[in-house]
């Protein structure tokens, strides 16, 4: 993916509500540390609309990932989950095409993401998808297994 930022760091963009492309919506060029990070971002933003029964579906994502170069701007990746409220998606198709976006748009050194589907029929949805193992430096006490 080509890269056109300036000295700031902006200058990569991810899609918006207009509808561009990945690859022009705001992300930012990340300061350097000498510490790994995870970043986790949730919002309860993200709807889009049923394809099977017409019906508006409400999601709550969590973006966790450990940034490598860039970092998402927050109001694009609003704007971003915006994208997806006239369309109509389902479930698996939301998640699968956010994750393949935000691993493209971001290039991290790991992702997960987690989408929790409105409660169907009595039953509840949740997708994940994720790069890997969640890298060593990042795990606590309590989520490492033997």
């Amino acid at each position: 993916m080509s890269d056109d930022a300036d000295s700031e760091g902006a200058g990569r963009r991810s899609p918006s509500k207009d509808g561009e492309a990945v690859a022009d919506v705001p992300v930012l060029r990340r300061v350097a540390t000498e510490t790994d990070g995870l970043l986790t971002i949730e919002t309860s933003d993200a709807t889009a609309w049923c394809p099977y029964e017409g019906t508006a579906d409400y999601y709550e994502v969590t973006l966790e990932y450990c940034p490598d170069e860039y970092v998402v701007e927050l109001m694009s990746y609003r704007d971003y989950m915006q994208t997806f409220r006239d369309r109509e998606i389902g479930h698996e198709e939301f998640a699968a095409e956010v994750y393949d976006d935000l691993l493209t748009l971001l290039d991290p050194e790991w992702l997960r993401l987690t989408v929790e589907a409105p409660p169907r029929y009595g039953l509840e949805l949740t997708l994940r998808h994720q790069t890997g193992p969640k890298p060593a430096s990042l795990q606590d006490a309590a989520t490492v297994t033997q």
